[in-house]
């Protein structure tokens, strides 16, 4: 193909400008196709083949037994493409993964002991978990140290729900044992049961967590006086006096990791964000026929592509547990096509608990069910189904579903992602006040913001990110730092103890809200009505009356039906929807006197 650029200046004259970008030649002898392969003029390496894509354009791709970029490849004996023999880490067998659990150098697939605790795989009852004992009370060939199911037989570790705990006895440790603080760990296997820690961080490892332990590091100096309360250092030297111990320094968990470094300064388990260590999770099992997906992690597992073009709601979850925590990342599509759901996770604690984000291009109706509305979604998901086609349904679906899918906030501008525009979002998330913010913004732009909202359903979780019949998804970028724990409490003694709250007008309540609180009746508490949560002329009120929780809002009342227990804590809400009543952001407060919610759970007996 020949190309040239003649630019006209004068009438009867003209000038040949250059060749466009990728072509070569000038704009007098012609321009040709700048196939720089056939030319010789391309960097591959003398064991790559040079790929032509289109003018002045090409790849590398290195060649059969050899692996590598394309501009620099080595030899490759096991074929597993990635990874020349200098870098591999199983040099005969092919293991495109590269996963070394135990850090020895030696990958899993050709590594004789996967844990390094001394007991070669083929005999080991936990290949993957360090057990030298090999204990297994239940007999069932998985040893305890790796058991879901450590009182109950179950070879094959089933875990439909993906909360840690085997099917075999989800039934017997629900029904046996609470989760006193709602952190997803129930009271037999919390080490803190009263107070929420869903990493279950144990510094000193004396079976007490961190979060109920006053001497975290166990070395006999109270947390109060200890200048270095995560690493042990009974000298309490201090050179500088700065009140930080020498031991503790730089490095405040004593993770080896330096704290301007470290994501989690003050959690000796994590020190940066990978998500290499995951579970894939299929939210509709009744699509039999939907491509199973396929994930592809770059970036030291700060990158994630899905790589099939499926109909499957999925989700990929990491390893990592958090209680109060700023995850952030980068949303892209990287394509001209679709139109559906894509987002992230949060608090996940199972297959059937978790908070989910999402966000669709276009309004669509899923083909027999409810509309899926364009517009940021922040979403309670708390199942009692699980995975399957009414759970997939009340995702897709823009608000509510009973029983499975609370919706906190939904973005009022109903704004639609873009194709092939980078997205990025950041949530903060502090369970302990049940703070979440979502802020997302493109380039240095702030497009959407959800405010401060508060849900105190989920005490903390693991991370993830969430796609739903869209392809071409590029999450990147990604980010997770744990934060300080939150307490902003009141604390009553029960004796003309009370605060003052102002009227609706002067809060300032022209948008969505809620209210709520954690209350322990004494027994034989009154049948009268106990306030819990009212402006100073109750216009609106959240109280107990007769038992069961109230709430009203102008002049109407909403009546509870679930008897509110005492000697018990209770976590009760009334949830006003503005956009469900007017189905515009800002209302009047006549417009306030209907469409209150009221929740109530009961987190157990204190002991």
């Amino acid at each position: 193909m020949h190309l040239t650029i003649i630019v006209s200046f004068v009438q009867g004259s003209y000038s040949c400008g250059a060749c466009p970008p990728g072509y070569i030649g000038d704009g007098y002898t012609g321009c040709l196709e700048g196939n720089y392969c056939d030319l010789g003029l391309n960097n591959c390496h003398e064991d790559a083949t040079c790929m032509y894509t289109r003018p002045g354009k090409y790849t590398c791709q290195c060649n059969d037994g050899y692996a590598g970029n394309g501009v620099y490849c080595g030899y490759d004996t096991d074929s597993d493409g990635n990874y020349g023999d200098d870098c591999d880490n199983c040099i005969n067998d092919p293991n495109p993964d590269q996963l070394d659990n135990d850090d020895d150098g030696d990958g899993d697939i050709c590594d004789g002991d996967d844990d390094n605790d001394g007991v070669v795989d083929l005999s080991d009852n936990c290949v993957f978990v360090a057990n030298s004992d090999q204990a297994d009370v239940d007999v069932d060939g998985v040893g305890d140290a790796c058991d879901n199911c450590v009182d109950v037989s179950n070879t094959e570790q089933t875990d439909s729900d993906h909360n840690g705990w085997g099917d075999e006895c989800d039934e017997y440790y629900y029904s046996s044992y609470k989760d006193r603080d709602g952190d997803g760990i129930l009271n037999f296997a919390d080490n803190c049961e009263n107070v929420p820690n869903s990493d279950q961080l144990d510094t000193d490892g004396d079976g007490v967590g961190d979060m109920c332990d006053e001497d975290k590091d166990g070395d006999g100096i109270s947390d109060t006086s200890d200048n270095c309360p995560l690493v042990p250092n009974p000298t309490q030297i201090d050179l500088n006096g700065d009140l930080v111990g020498d031991d503790c320094e730089d490095d405040y968990d004593g993770d080896g990791v330096d704290d301007e470094f470290d994501n989690c300064p003050k959690n000796g388990k994590y020190h940066t964000t990978s998500f290499k260590e995951y579970i894939s999770i299929a939210l509709d099992t009744t699509l039999l026929d939907a491509a199973a997906p396929v994930w592809f992690l770059a970036d030291q597992g700060k990158e994630v592509h899905q790589l099939a073009d499926t109909e499957m709601p999925l989700m990929l979850i990491g390893r990592d547990y958090f209680g109060p925590v700023d995850y952030s990342g980068t949303l892209f599509v990287n394509s001209d096509v679709g139109t559906n759901y894509m987002g992230f996770v949060f608090g996940f604690q199972s297959s059937r608990k978790f908070y989910i984000v999402m966000w669709r291009h276009k309004n669509l109706n899923y083909p027999d069910y409810r509309a899926g509305i364009k517009g940021l979604q922040i979403k309670r998901v708390i199942s009692s189904t699980g995975p399957g086609k009414t759970l997939s349904d009340a995702l897709w679906h823009s608000y509510d579903t009973t029983d499975q899918v609370t919706l906190l906030w939904h973005d009022p501008e109903m704004r639609g992602w873009e194709h092939k525009v980078a997205y990025r979002w950041i949530l903060t998330h502090r369970p302990s006040i049940g703070l979440i913010r979502v802020v997302v913004k493109v380039g240095g732009v702030t497009i959407t913001d959800s405010g401060d909202i508060y849900d105190t359903a989920i005490s903390g979780g693991r991370l993830g990110i969430f796609q739903f019949a869209q392809s071409n998804i590029i999450w990147s970028n990604l980010q997770y730092t744990c934060a300080e724990r939150v307490n902003q409490a009141l604390y009553f003694d029960g004796v003309d103890d009370y605060v003052t709250l102002n009227t609706i007008q002067n809060l300032n309540l022209e948008y969505s809200f809620t209210v709520e609180a954690w209350i322990n009746l004494p027994n034989n508490y009154p049948s009268t009505k106990i306030p819990i949560i009212c402006s100073i002329n109750a216009e609106l009120c959240l109280y107990v009356e007769n038992g069961v929780l109230r709430g009203e809002v102008g002049n109407n009342v909403v009546n509870g039906t679930t008897v509110v227990q005492s000697n018990v804590w209770n976590h009760v809400a009334m949830r006003f929807d503005a956009q469900k009543k007017s189905g515009k952001p800002n209302i009047t407060f006549e417009e306030l006197e209907s469409h209150a919610i009221l929740h109530l759970t009961n987190k157990g007996n204190i002991k």
